[in-house]
């Protein structure tokens, strides 16, 4: 079990990683025993050192200077996705081509062209000002996955990137489809979906709240909501077999009325598994059934 803390465009979240069980419930089963071992590996943290301090107080500064001039910000288009690489397989000499959507400034891709420097990395990016600083030094593309034809030959890709991007479309599902025709047989898409299950929002549905936020699980741009079930089952109905998952944990605490609230909560019968209402974001493997011969 590997259990790393990553920067993200969210806040700072306990990650488990860990191999995805057949079923939704034993997934559940799985995330909870990782989740346990997480917490325990995350109480016995190094403080952080003084020079990782003023590293992050100098990318803020440095951060918002950028986002008043050019207008976007930084760290959310230049951001690595780690845990994802971490679920390509292939050995670093491996020819592999990447196409990720919503690729940014095109940082993942390159992460993964320097990790294997053989691989092939191609991106499309909605925003057409970050597509062009990417395009600089990568294949990126401008384009609207919705609407744009897609300009690449089918069966070319071994991974599809959707990092963070089916929650901000009107149809996932159509979507998928659309993009699993490049994808070789036998191939993977690599994907993160927040979890609208989670605890703070659940907490404060039930006071009656709902308030969307610049950023996180009710980021005003969301249009689509997942729990862990409901994005496997979408995968499954495309033909895709979800075979790897991490859950990314969410570390805020409550206060004592929602903790309250969430305490009674799980006394219902049939609720869904305490740790999954935990659960910041999933992050996935689903495959492509190969072609039968």
């Amino acid at each position: 079990i590997i259990t790393v803390r990553t920067a993200s465009r969210s806040p700072s979240r306990w990650t488990s990683r860990s191999p995805l069980r057949k079923t939704p419930s034993g997934i559940s089963s799985c995330i909870k025993r990782r989740a346990a071992r997480g917490r325990l590996r995350q109480n016995k943290r190094k403080k952080p050192s003084r020079n990782s301090n003023i590293w992050k107080q100098t990318f803020s500064v440095t951060s918002e200077k950028f986002r008043e001039k050019w207008g976007f910000d930084m760290s959310y288009y230049t951001y690595s996705r780690k845990e994802l690489i971490a679920m390509i397989s292939e050995p670093k000499e491996s020819r592999i081509r990447v196409l990720e959507v919503g690729c940014g400034c095109g940082a993942t891709l390159a992460h993964i062209a320097y990790e294997w420097p053989d691989a092939k990395v191609s991106g499309i990016e909605i925003q057409d000002d970050i597509a062009k600083i990417g395009a600089n030094y990568l294949d990126i593309r401008q384009g609207n996955i919705e609407t744009i034809q897609i300009s690449y030959e089918k069966d070319t890709f071994d991974y599809i990137i959707l990092a963070d991007v089916l929650e901000h479309l009107h149809d996932p599902e159509r979507i998928l489809q659309k993009v699993l025709p490049y994808l070789k047989a036998g191939g993977s898409i690599l994907c993160s979906v927040p979890n609208i299950l989670n605890r703070h929002v659940i907490s404060d549905l039930l006071r009656g709240k709902l308030e969307y936020q610049d950023a996180g699980i009710l980021d005003r741009t969301h249009l689509r909501f997942f729990t862990m079930d409901s994005i496997v089952r979408v995968f499954e109905r495309c033909g895709m077999e979800v075979t790897q998952m991490m859950a990314t944990y969410d570390t805020e605490e409550l206060d004592a009325e929602a903790e309250e609230l969430m305490n009674a909560l799980y006394q219902i019968p049939h609720i869904a598994d305490r740790q999954l209402f935990q659960v910041y974001q999933y992050v996935f493997r689903a495959k492509r059934e190969r072609e039968a011969e």
